[in-house]
């Protein structure tokens, strides 16, 4: 796997067939600004995916801002209207309430691996 950028390391970016994986690499996702550089990346990414086929592996993932699940929001909104899709993966019981808390299991399919997240397709 390869970083987006050489001082991007909280997101690792790998393709699989017309896929685009997106793994997380931090603990945390707090930071306001951190929160800002890797949301303009997600989009980045989403501009330059083939067929707007992401998945988002958040398996490193211990705690997240409300302002990050604006950005996955975001990011959602931008693969669907390119006609895409973006499925999380590795997603640990406690993120999993959140996201029910929000009503983002709604919007985003779940799978408990990058295997399975890739079959979703």
């Amino acid at each position: 796997m390869q970083a987006l950028q050489p001082d991007c390391s909280w997101l690792e970016e790998e393709q699989i067939g017309d896929v685009t994986v997106v793994t997380f690499t931090q603990r945390e996702l707090l930071e306001e600004e951190m929160i800002q550089a890797m949301g303009e990346q997600l989009m980045r990414l989403a501009a330059g995916s083939r067929g707007g086929r992401l998945v988002l592996n958040l398996g490193a993932i211990e705690k997240i801002s409300t302002m990050m699940l604006g950005k996955l929001m975001a990011l959602h909104s931008k693969i669907r209207a390119m006609g895409g899709r973006v499925v999380l993966c590795g997603v640990d019981s406690e993120l999993r309430a959140i996201l029910k808390v929000f009503r983002l299991h709604h919007i985003f399919p779940i799978c408990a691996g990058e295997q399975e997240a890739l079959q979703a397709f």
